[in-house]
């Protein structure tokens, strides 16, 4: 696993399992105290009190010949996850954004293609990502 990274009430990281491909993007409340890692190797097991897996990027590969995650944030709210995707290995990302509370995707648009950057702005309302032009380099952000 990864070192628990703060950001607002959450503890964020990911983790690895044995037999499996991809990482899986987690997150834990934060208590009072440091984040205190008392993990026992296992699976089932949670790295920290309260985790929650947020993105599992195993499901995401599933069925598919190649997948590479980009950025993978939450919105400065907490309640919003934007993650950018390349299913085919040329380096062009999709943007999705997805409900943690529901898991449902609730922003995608198959036609946009972004250079794996994405960023919240000081609301869930603004979202930064950055289109490439003809030649495949990153060109201009987009709001």
């Amino acid at each position: 696993y990864t070192v628990p990274r703060p950001r607002g009430d959450w503890w964020y990281y990911t983790r690895s399992f044995e037999g499996k491909a991809y990482t899986v993007h987690c997150r834990a409340p934060k208590g009072t105290a440091e984040p205190m890692v008392n993990w026992d190797g296992t699976a089932a097991s949670p790295i920290l009190p309260g985790e929650e897996v947020i993105l599992d990027v195993n499901k995401l590969a599933e069925g598919k010949n190649y997948c590479s995650t980009g950025r993978v944030v939450a919105s400065p709210s907490h309640e919003l996850l934007a993650y950018t995707v390349d299913f085919q290995g040329g380096e062009t990302c999709q943007l999705f954004v997805m409900n943690l509370q529901t898991g449902e995707t609730v922003d995608h648009n198959e036609t946009l293609e972004v250079d794996g950057s994405v960023l919240f702005g000081a609301d869930d309302s603004t979202l930064f990502y950055i289109k490439m032009d003809d030649a495949h380099r990153p060109f201009q952000v987009y709001r």
